[in-house]
């Protein structure tokens, strides 16, 4: 909960510096949804049967991927859109029940790398990020003491399996040699094996 209250503090902040031209609805955009792409329009879906360019230059692919004018390929995630400028955004349900894009991140809604506001970010971060570290760090340990006893009752496992594989093997060739032993002192006597 202490962890929490920091980090709420500071995207509250965030969010409450935008400005309220930038949250405006808007409808129209391109949604991967269920693993293919859509067409957004006034809120409602329609899928996207062939690929389109933006008036931006950007090109949207109906398997999911922005292509902008410079070559660079992004690939859009389940849930994600992109609006008609090519800006990835996230998509809402909007109020009379359709869909809609959100505002995208704005360089005026950005946080500045030298306010008290990102410094606080940043260290809940960074506090945030080292407790993972040392939790992964823990339980590779607790991995490698398990993998350890796997392993050690893998290995007699193996063994045991391969004395019995080496005992029915000895118990094959002497059947074997008993079998030839047989059939040459038949052979010897003149006897048919039959016989």
């Amino acid at each position: 909960m202490r962890l929490i209250s920091p980090v709420l503090a500071a995207l509250s902040l965030w969010l409450m510096s935008a400005p309220a031209a930038a949250q405006q609805p808007n409808n129209d955009g391109f949604h991967r949804r269920n693993g293919q792409m859509h067409v957004l329009r006034n809120g409602q879906l329609r899928p996207m049967t062939r690929d389109s360019r933006l008036p931006t230059g950007v090109l949207v692919t109906k398997d999911g991927f922005l292509v902008r004018t410079d070559g660079t390929r992004t690939e859009l995630r389940e849930g994600q859109a992109c609006d008609f400028n090519g800006n990835v955004v996230a998509v809402r349900t909007a109020a009379a029940g359709g869909l809609a894009l959100s505002a995208p991140v704005s360089a005026a809604r950005r946080v500045s790398d030298d306010s008290p506001a990102a410094a606080e970010i940043e260290a809940v971060l960074v506090d945030v990020f080292d407790r993972v570290r040392q939790r992964e760090e823990r339980w590779e340990k607790d991995d490698d003491h398990y993998d350890g006893k796997h392993a050690k009752k893998a290995w007699e496992k193996r063994k045991k399996e391969e004395e019995k594989w080496r005992e029915s093997e000895k118990k094959r060739e002497e059947k074997a040699r008993e079998y030839y032993k047989k059939r040459e002192g038949k052979r010897r006597e003149g006897k048919e094996w039959d016989d």
